[in-house]
C-alpha cells in the first residue's frame, strides 16, 4: 500500500483493513455496491454505448456521493470534500431566468 494512500486514510479518519479480496463475509459491501449499480443502470435504461454508459454511471456516482448514510447520517461527498454539497440539478443561468421571466 502507498504511503500517499496510507496518509490520505487517516486525514479522512477511515481505518484500512487487508483482506483476501475473495472472501464472502469481508467483500459483502463491494458485492452490494456492483448490485446496486448494475440495478440502477437497468433501471434508467442504459443501453451498452460508451457515452451512454459513461453518462449513466456519473449520475450514479453523484447520486450515490450525495446520498446520506445510515450509519454517519452523512454523505461521503461531506465527509472528502468538506464543503457545501452541489445539488444535483443545474443552476439556471441569468438568460434563462430572464426568458422565464417574459
Amino acid at each position: 500500500v502507498s504511503k500517499d494512500f496510507e496518509d490520505k486514510m487517516k486525514k479522512w479518519g477511515i481505518k484500512h483493513l487487508v483482506i483476501p479480496p475473495y472472501h464472502a463475509a469481508s467483500n459483502g459491501l463491494a458485492e452490494r455496491a456492483v448490485g446496486i449499480s448494475k440495478d440502477r443502470l437497468k433501471k434508467m435504461g442504459a443501453s451498452g454505448k460508451p457515452i451512454q454508459l459513461h453518462n449513466a454511471l456519473k449520475y450514479i456516482c453523484r447520486v450515490q456521493g450525495l446520498t446520506p448514510n445510515t450509519s454517519t447520517g452523512r454523505c461521503p461527498y461531506e465527509l472528502i470534500k468538506l464543503g457545501p454539497l452541489p445539488s444535483l440539478f443545474p443552476k439556471l443561468s441569468t438568460s434563462t431566468r430572464q426568458r422565464q421571466k417574459a
